[in-house]
């Protein structure tokens, strides 16, 4: 989707820096991180709750049959 490059996240980091500063973008950058931790942490409870959820459901459909 989004093609960039070292160089390009370089000048990217540097504009940022000059707008921000050392300082806001050392907070920014920590915020930053932890939204995503917070993200990736969210992300595979879903998967995971999904994956039980499937399982049971298939757990479920195996004792019906077994009835049959």
């Amino acid at each position: 989707m989004f093609e960039i490059g070292l160089g390009e996240c370089g000048v990217i980091v540097l504009v940022a820096l000059l707008v921000f500063g050392p300082e806001k973008l050392e907070q920014m950058s920590q915020t930053v991180g932890q939204l995503i931790g917070r993200w990736q942490r969210a992300l595979n409870l879903s998967e995971a709750s999904e994956s039980t959820q499937t399982d049971n459901h298939l757990s479920c459909d195996r004792s019906l049959d077994k009835k049959e």
